[in-house]
């Protein structure tokens, strides 16, 4: 099925298209390029050449790319055509996608994750990988059933595995920053992966230590690892990446109890409290409620959480917002957001992976091409990087798959 096509009025006067500040980075434009996951790195978890394509491609002067989720580390689990950043080889494969980002003229993030227990089992014990989550409660009867056919069942970690967890990843966001070069480093909290887990009650209800419980003791394995960033790489190089309303992989949503306000009120606030002492983080990126994973969300589970005022009281530093945002007949939606203040910047994904060129559509007012998702998650370079320019008069041909280095 395909996206239909959409093209708006020149946004250069807008906004979108007007300078902004972020951790001493000048940006010219607010059009932010979000991590999007699409399963094309090389085996052994390295950055692949169709990667380094693919942003070199969407990257341009004066722009932020975040480049998509990566392990932070095998340890906490694994899954098949993921990157990772677990070893100083893997940061050097990175570090020629930084760089071309950087030669554009582009600020370069990288998204980091854990994947606790969305992992696959099976990829886990080829690797003689234990099955490791937060509590030893399933994603659902897939997962299980995968686990126990590959016997490596699900198990809750004990505590000492959870600050070996912290250290690894500590230890793949500073190889981010030093040897890849990446300008910041995004921790994803969202989409009901390791960090999310730890912070959604329905899934973080069996331990009984200091990491479960209270929202400080849910909250405590993120805020950690920031507070070990701030000391180790300076809080002017993270981001982080919240889904308030995310429902994706067994996270709660709307209906978490306590609500989003309270329990993500609680990681802003601590956020806001860490930057009035001078040790403010770059940015804060919120998935909208329009959004779950890669799909969109029916009107009716988005009603009454379009607008969301407590975030921007409570955090006063930048805020990326991202889902859906070009998914209409208008930029009604974006533009309205961004004018709600002057710290917001824009994430699009869908349509930068169709639109190589997409901040000179939008600044032009030029015809966006349809998206296709099902080559989303496919695993050659067909409808990723054969996408022309609207400069080109032919798709491109395709390449094989093969680590950067």
């Amino acid at each position: 099925m395909t996206t239909p096509i959409v093209k708006f009025s020149s946004l250069k006067n807008t906004r979108l298209f007007k300078e902004i500040e972020i951790a001493g980075h000048k940006l010219d434009n607010r059009l932010v390029f979000c991590p999007t996951s699409r399963k094309r790195a090389a085996p052994g978890f390295f950055p692949s050449n169709l990667q380094h394509k693919y942003y070199k491609d969407r990257s341009t002067k004066g722009s932020l790319v975040i480049v998509e989720s990566t392990f932070a580390n095998i340890e906490a689990g694994v899954n098949n055509f993921f990157p990772s950043i677990y070893t100083d080889k893997h940061a050097e494969g990175y570090k020629v996608i930084a760089d071309s980002i950087h030669a554009n003229g582009g600020i370069a993030a990288l998204q980091l994750h854990q994947l606790g227990r969305v992992a696959n089992p099976a990829k886990n014990k080829e690797l003689n990988l234990p099955f490791l989550g937060v509590s030893s409660k399933y994603l659902n009867d897939a997962s299980k059933g995968a686990a126990i056919e590959s016997k490596n069942e699900l198990r809750m970690m004990t505590t000492e595995e959870v600050k070996l967890q912290q250290d690894k990843y500590v230890a793949a966001c500073k190889r981010a920053i030093e040897i890849s070069g990446f300008d910041f480093v995004e921790i994803h909290c969202t989409s009901g992966f390791l960090i999310d887990q730890f912070l959604q009650p329905l899934i973080n209800n069996e331990r009984r230590d200091q990491y479960a419980g209270s929202i400080e003791n849910r909250s405590r394995y993120l805020l950690e690892i920031i507070d070990r960033l701030i000391s180790e790489i300076g809080a002017s190089k993270i981001g982080i990446r919240l889904g308030f309303w995310s429902t994706f992989q067994g996270s709660a949503g709307a209906s978490m109890q306590p609500s989003p306000l309270v329990s993500f009120g609680y990681i802003l606030s601590e956020l806001q409290k860490r930057k009035d002492e001078g040790k403010g983080i770059a940015y804060v990126s919120i998935v909208e409620p329009r959004v779950s994973g890669s799909s969109d969300k029916d009107s009716y589970e988005v009603e009454g959480n379009n607008n969301y005022p407590w975030a921007f009281q409570l955090w006063k530093g930048p805020f990326i917002r991202a889902g859906g945002y070009l998914s209409g007949t208008t930029a009604d939606n974006m533009l309205n957001d961004l004018n709600l203040n002057d710290r917001t910047l824009i994430g699009v994904g869908r349509y930068f992976t169709s639109n190589p060129d997409l901040v000179k559509r939008l600044h032009d007012g030029l015809e966006l091409t349809s998206y296709q998702r099902p080559t989303f998650y496919t695993h050659d370079d067909e409808g990723y990087n054969t996408w022309k320019t609207v400069d080109e008069t032919e798709h491109r041909k395709p390449e094989l798959l093969k680590p950067i280095i």
